[in-house]
């Protein structure tokens, strides 16, 4: 199989394609200087260094637009690390979390411009690194995490699970080559949300917000797979699936509901994930 890092490296090129070499102003607390916004890409680079936005600043950073602050962060080596926060044309906050080197630490959070919570995720920056390094070894007889043996069955599919398109669906940070556009456009379309990094590993909680007080989905992960309960609602609010993951596939019966809690049907999967039989009522 094609090594993690080389396999990073190709995927995380195609996000740099209509990005690398394009530059923008941001404005900064510590300069009124102008700096480069790109994804600078080499040969010979790491694929575990290109896994964040490449930033020409250092220190404190602000974007601004109708003079008004749209984003605040820190840049350290040229990579987000520290406190995120963007914000609404309106001023209400629009998302918030916490990065260590470009990856996502702790509780990430989405509002929508009316103030209503509609996203949280749980990251742990440093559990993405030790699952690269497990992958990027795969000892036949030292196996620390279940999605490094779903890497020998599956191949390079599975590292779409420590990627941020995984984790808001659609994600693309090389939608537009400016931070501010990207504030703006996740300013006017929530639902189809461009976190401002690129791998993530989930740990923790998960949940969507349809509405206001009405869960889409909700459950949690461990060491970057679904693990345990989940309950999942479809966009119409028609009807749910409730069940239980492990290592990431559905196990087990898994319940469908409409809105009223009549039962719809009844599916089961094997410890492999496979479906063995399916009832409808």
């Amino acid at each position: 199989m094609m090594p993690v890092r080389f396999f990073f490296l190709s995927l995380l090129i195609l996000h740099a394609v209509s990005i690398c070499g394009q530059h923008i102003s941001i404005e900064t607390k510590k300069q009124a200087g102008r700096f480069l916004f790109s994804l600078p890409f080499s040969s010979t680079s790491s694929a575990l260094k290109q896994s964040a936005l490449q930033i020409e600043a250092d220190g404190p950073i602000e974007g601004i637009r109708d003079n008004k602050v749209i984003f605040k962060s820190r840049v350290k080596k040229n990579i987000l690390d520290g406190k995120w926060v963007s914000y609404h044309a309106n001023g209400q906050m629009l998302d918030s979390g916490y990065l260590v080197k470009g990856i996502p630490n702790g509780i990430w959070k989405v509002w929508d411009s009316n103030g209503n919570l509609i996203k949280i995720r749980e990251y742990e920056a440093e559990l993405f690194q030790r699952i690269i390094a497990d992958i990027d070894l795969n000892h036949p007889r030292s196996v620390k995490f279940a999605i490094t043996t779903r890497y020998r069955k599956e191949g390079n599919a599975i590292f779409k699970n420590l990627t941020s398109s995984y984790s808001f669906n659609g994600a693309d940070i090389s939608k537009h080559n400016k931070l501010e556009d990207l504030v703006k456009e996740n300013s006017e379309n929530t639902q189809a949300y461009h976190p401002v990094f690129i791998a993530c590993a989930h740990s923790g909680e998960y949940v969507n917000f349809s509405e206001p007080g009405i869960i889409r989905d909700s459950g949690y992960y461990k060491n970057g797979l679904k693990e345990g309960y989940w309950i999942h609602r479809d966009h119409s609010n028609t009807f749910t699936e409730k069940g239980s993951y492990k290592n990431g596939l559905k196990i087990d019966i898994w319940k469908k509901e409409d809105i009223s809690g009549k039962l719809i049907s009844l599916k089961y999967y094997d410890q492999e994930g496979r479906l063995k039989w399916e009832k409808q009522r």
